[in-house]
C-alpha cells in the first residue's frame, strides 16, 4: 500500500497520543520524515511531505496509532489493477 503526504502535515497533541516520543518513535521505525517542533510553550510533530511505501498489516499500524487525526482520500494513482494508494491531508479546519 502506499500513502502520498502532499503537503506538511502537523501533530498536534490533543490528549489522543502517549506523548510526541512514543509517536515519533513509532514514525522513526517506519522511515517517516518527521521532527519535533515547539514555539516554547507549544509542541507539535511536522511530517514531511513524503511518499510511504508499507505492507498491509505496517500500514494499519500506522494508520492506527497515527494517522486517524489527519483527513485521508483516495487516490486512484494509475487506475484499477495498480497499488492501493491513498492522501493524507491536514484537517480541515
Amino acid at each position: 500500500m502506499k500513502a502520498i503526504i502532499h503537503e506538511t502535515l502537523y501533530l498536534k497533541d490533543y490528549g489522543l497520543f502517549n506523548g510526541f516520543e512514543a509517536i515519533q518513535k513509532f514514525l522513526n521505525y517506519y522511515h517517516i520524515f518527521n521532527k519535533i517542533q515547539t514555539d516554547g510553550k507549544n509542541e507539535w510533530i511536522e511530517i514531511e511531505p513524503q511518499k510511504i511505501t508499507l505492507d498491509e498489516k505496517a500500514m494499519n499500524e500506522l494508520f492506527d496509532e497515527v494517522f486517524h487525526a489527519f483527513d485521508i482520500e483516495y487516490a486512484g494513482l494509475g487506475g484499477a489493477g495498480c497499488d492501493f494508494s491513498i492522501i493524507v491531508k491536514n484537517p480541515k479546519k
